[in-house]
């Protein structure tokens, strides 16, 4: 393989990397994620509570992240299987 065949096969795998890479953030406050998962409030602070994904911070615990990654994968237990059409 010549060198501007290896320099274009290095390019593509490193485009195709960054394609694979999630770029959604992984902590969002309570109502970015309410917004985001279209939930009030109260549905979510108590699903994220069960689900493991609340994070409190700061000296006074005020402020509330929600770990987007644990959440999503604790959302995806209540998926109801589909049938195609």
């Amino acid at each position: 393989m010549n060198m501007e065949a290896v320099k274009t096969l290095s390019h593509l795998e490193r485009m195709v990397g960054e394609e694979k890479h999630d770029s959604r953030q992984k902590f969002i406050t309570v109502n970015d994620a309410c917004e985001a998962y279209h939930m009030c409030r109260k549905t979510l602070v108590k699903e994220a509570l069960e689900a493991g994904a609340m994070y409190r911070i700061g000296k006074t615990g005020k402020k509330i992240l929600i770990n987007t990654v644990i959440f999503e994968r604790y959302l995806e237990t209540f998926r109801i299987p589909g049938e195609l059409m």
